[in-house]
């Protein structure tokens, strides 16, 4: 092979590698942490489905925050996030889980 050729067939080869792994490769910046565990927090009993909801949210980020500190808290950035409602008494309880993120 003619030393253009061998030139030519390493700067494709080189070029073809960027590209390959420049679409499936993420940045520190992109890539989320997340602890390996789901963190479970239960909402006190309201007589409103939507609010039960909302405050077993905001129990789960106080929850993470307090013990992983404020940067884990955002129940946005967790993954897996779930919440499950139940009648309780005269109203709704609701427990939310989600494996903490940053």
């Amino acid at each position: 092979m003619s030393a253009f050729k061998t030139a030519v067939a390493v700067k494709v080869s080189a070029a073809f590698l960027a590209v390959a792994l420049g679409s499936s490769a993420f940045t520190p910046a992109e890539a989320a942490m997340c602890k390996p565990y789901n963190v479970t927090a239960t909402s006190v009993i309201l007589n409103n489905k939507d609010a039960a909801r909302f405050n077993a949210k905001q129990r789960w980020s106080t929850k993470v925050g307090g013990t992983l500190g404020v940067a884990w808290k955002s129940w946005s950035n967790a993954k897996g996030r779930d919440v499950d409602c139940f009648k309780a008494g005269f109203g709704f309880k609701c427990n939310a889980s989600a494996k903490p993120c940053k």
